[in-house]
Parts: structure tokens; C-alpha cells; sequence
């Protein structure tokens, strides 16, 4: 047999087996994810009861904004209950909320008195999901537009700039729940700085300013049903700002919860050159959202005070 065809097969059978041993890897992680949860289950129903009320907990905001870091900290409390989304999830298919009926039934069954899901693709939809579910709370975390556009750029890659251009040609099939709710001012901005050779790092920083827009656009600073975090606060070493969000949340809180909480996140790569206009939009952004979170911060503060 040829040397090259020798190794070609070679190359192949390495190949194939590689992706069977991930494969198997990740059934094995997925097999101890779901024996551990059982365990923490029957812990969790002997501890609290089938009686007690249950609080659905929605963690939104922009992609890499820190969600996976609140909710990994937050789970560490026995009150919660979280729902991540796993390969094996009743609460999630592809990446978005199941319907309104099966959320609630695993709200009713599960066996903590607070349930957690990180609906992140369903951000644009946060007022609705706090108006479908009784008692439901959100807490909306947003971060630094540099950071999660870098992030962004190397989770997601060509897509974020997909994204922008499938916008700007209204290709609604392929933008899915991207496309969803998009003001006619935001999609009109996305039109203006979109070029076929923006960088992916601008593009991403488009991306931070449309999800971040929803705030706003859904009124949500109004809605005492939704608290905003600062992810720069949290991983900073505030625990007050941690205690906030556990309080919030209906959880005690203790400061071993934050042991794997760091900032080396924060500003960890060089920030690109941004177009002007995407420049001046970001930073508007980041101005208001911090504006808005430092006066529901001190208001949240100073009332605790009087109180």
C-alpha cells in the first residue's frame, strides 16, 4: 500500500477515534452532572419540603456578561435549584425556555424554594417571562462593552458579524431569536455602522449594544421585579453587591460562596479600534447603564439604611 494512503488511513482512524473518546467524555461528565443533581435533589426534598413556595429566578442579559459566573455562585446556597443549559435539560431546547407550562411545572417540582434558569437567548423577552410566571424575579447583568466583545469574538467567532449582516439584509430566518424585538432605532444604527469588512470585534461590540437596549426598551429599572448587577462590581471583592443579589434572590448568603470569583476577567485583552460611530454608541451605552445602576444601587442602599 502507498506510504500516503497509509497515512492518510492512519490519520482518519485517529481521527475517528478522538471524537469518539470526546463523545464519550462528554457522556461521562453529562452521567456525573446528572448523579450529582440527583443527589443534591433528595438532599434539597428532605430539607425543604414538597410545600414550600417556589421563586423562579431569570438570569438575562448579554452573552458573556457573566451570567455563567452569577449562577454558578448563586447555586452554591442550598435555597436554589438551577437549571444551566446542559446537553440534558427539561427546561431548555437549544438554548431557549421551554414552554410556559413545562417552566412552571418544574418550578412546582423541584425541591428548593428558589429555581434558577439562565435564559440568556431569551433576554429580549425578560418582561414577559416575569408577567407568564407567578412571583418570578430577573436579574439582568450587564459588563464592561470591551470585555464582552472580546469574549464574544472568540466564543462565537464569523457569527458576530453574521448576525449584523443578516440585519441589515432582514434575513429573519437565519437571525431567529436574534432578530426578535429589535427596535426600528436599533436596527437602523446596526444599518449605519454595518460594513461587509467591519472588524469581528466591531461587530461584537454592535452585538453588546442591541441585547444591553432591551433594558431599557423593556422599561425594566422600573420593574422592582428585576434587580441589575454590575459584573465588575461582583467579581471586584463587593460582597455587598453579593448580598444584594442573594437577598434579592430569597437566599441566605455566606462569603464562602465566593471563592472561585475573580477579577483577572476584567480587562484581560487589548481593546481594537472601533469605527467612531460604533465607538460613540458603545460608550453611550456603558455611560447610561452604569448612570442607572450606581442611582438603583444607592437607592436600594439608602433605603436599606432608613429601614
Amino acid at each position: 500500500m502507498d506510504a500516503r494512503v497509509r497515512s492518510r488511513d492512519t490519520a482518519r482512524t485517529m481521527s475517528t477515534t478522538r471524537k469518539r473518546r470526546l463523545r464519550l467524555a462528554r457522556v461521562g461528565q453529562e452521567f456525573t452532572i446528572q448523579r450529582d443533581r440527583l443527589g443534591r435533589w433528595l438532599s434539597a426534598r428532605r430539607r425543604y419540603g414538597s410545600d414550600a413556595t417556589r421563586t423562579p429566578l431569570f438570569l438575562v442579559g448579554c452573552q458573556r456578561s457573566g451570567t455563567n459566573m452569577v449562577m454558578w455562585t448563586l447555586e452554591k446556597a442550598p435555597e436554589v435549584w438551577p437549571y444551566h443549559e446542559h446537553l440534558i435539560s427539561p427546561a431548555f431546547r437549544n438554548y431557549r425556555l421551554r414552554e410556559t407550562a413545562v417552566i412552571d411545572r418544574l418550578v412546582a417540582r423541584a425541591p428548593s424554594p428558589v429555581v434558577a434558569f439562565k435564559p440568556v437567548c431569551d433576554s429580549h423577552l425578560t418582561d414577559r417571562l416575569l408577567d407568564r410566571h407567578e412571583g418570578a424575579r430577573a436579574v439582568w447583568i450587564y459588563r464592561r462593552f470591551a470585555d464582552v466583545a472580546n469574549s464574544n469574538v472568540a466564543n462565537f467567532g464569523e457569527h458576530v458579524r453574521d448576525i449584523m449582516r443578516w440585519i441589515v439584509q432582514g434575513d429573519t430566518d437565519y437571525l431567529d431569536w436574534r432578530g426578535e424585538r429589535l427596535s426600528a432605532d436599533a436596527q437602523e444604527l446596526v444599518r449605519r455602522c454595518y460594513r461587509p469588512d467591519m472588524s469581528l470585534f466591531e461587530a461584537a461590540c454592535l452585538w453588546w449594544w442591541l441585547r444591553n437596549r432591551f433594558f431599557f426598551d423593556l422599561r425594566l429599572a422600573e420593574d422592582p421585579r428585576v434587580l441589575m448587577v454590575r459584573y465588575e462590581d461582583l467579581v471586584s471583592g463587593d460582597a455587598e453587591a453579593f448580598r444584594e443579589l442573594y437577598r434579592f434572590a430569597g437566599c441566605g448568603f455566606e462569603e464562602r460562596y465566593l471563592d472561585d470569583v475573580f477579577s483577572s476577567s476584567i480587562g484581560k485583552q487589548d481593546v481594537p479600534e472601533l469605527a467612531p460611530e460604533i465607538s460613540d454608541a458603545c460608550a453611550a451605552m456603558q455611560q447610561e447603564l452604569d448612570a442607572t445602576y450606581e442611582k438603583l444601587r444607592d437607592a436600594r442602599r439608602g433605603g436599606a439604611q432608613s429601614s
